[in-house]
Parts: structure tokens; C-alpha cells; sequence
């Protein structure tokens, strides 16, 4: 399906499994955090993430993949993680996205296709196993 690196990326949220606490006040439930991952799906490397307290949404899809374009060892830096260019090496814009259905079709779906030059692809309702890469990821058990 993916000729190489950057080919075709994927993308998908889901709701963290824990509710966020205010840090002023301990006793004040803020929300859940919603976590996009995008993937490569040539390498399977996370190449591009985005933690908001908003719902699904095209924002934090952008954010997400405005991470992808973005530097990693400058964005490890800011949360004081030290890594070398070769530890993450993932700074590019896909030819194409693979999403489904949600944040990623209309107007601004339109704009991202015609201002970047990249293909936007979304599965069918219920077809999930048609992005199966990036929707296994959160079921992930990390040691």
C-alpha cells in the first residue's frame, strides 16, 4: 500500500484512559485527555502526536500533524528530553492520509488538500481494520 517513508500516514484519537486534575485546586476534575497518533505506515514509526484537553477535532488533528512536520529533537527539548537527530528522525509531510471519516472530511479537509498537495483518503463507516496500523497502537501494552 505504501511505496516508502511518507507515503501514507495514519491518523487516529482516542480518549485517555484518565481524568486530569486542576493544578491549582487537586480536587477539580479538568477532563480526559484526547491523544492523536499519526504513523507512518512504510516504517509503522510514530512520526507526528498531539495531547489536547478538546474534543476529536480538526484542531487537534492539525496539531498533530504539524508534529509530523516538526523537528523532534526541538520538540523533546521543550519537555527537557534529550534525544539526537537519528533517534527520531521524522520531520516530513505525508503524500497521502488515511483518517476516518471524522475531523478529516468537508471544508478544511478541502483546504489541506488544495493548499499542500496532500491526498486525504478516509475509510467507510465501521471499517476500522481499513487503518488497522494506527488503531492497534493504542492498544499497545508499553513496558
Amino acid at each position: 500500500m505504501a511505496f516508502g517513508p511518507g507515503s501514507i500516514y495514519q491518523i487516529d484519537a482516542t480518549i485517555g484512559d484518565i481524568y486530569l486534575v486542576s493544578s491549582l485546586d487537586r480536587t477539580r476534575i479538568i477532563g480526559r485527555p484526547v491523544i492523536y497518533v499519526v504513523i507512518d505506515v512504510f516504517s509503522r514509526m510514530i512520526v507526528g502526536m498531539s495531547v489536547t484537553l478538546e474534543g476529536p477535532s480538526w484542531v487537534g488533528a492539525m496539531q498533530a500533524m504539524e508534529n509530523a512536520a516538526s523537528d523532534k529533537v526541538t520538540f523533546c527539548q521543550e519537555y527537557g528530553i534529550e534525544i539526537a537527530e537519528e533517534d527520531w528522525a521524522s520531520y516530513h509531510l505525508p503524500e497521502m492520509i488515511l483518517a476516518d471519516r471524522g475531523e478529516f472530511e468537508g471544508y478544511m479537509a478541502d483546504n489541506l488538500v488544495n493548499a499542500l498537495n496532500i491526498r486525504v483518503s478516509n475509510t467507510p463507516p465501521y471499517r476500522a481494520d481499513w487503518k488497522a496500523i494506527v488503531e492497534r497502537n493504542f492498544r499497545l501494552n508499553v513496558q
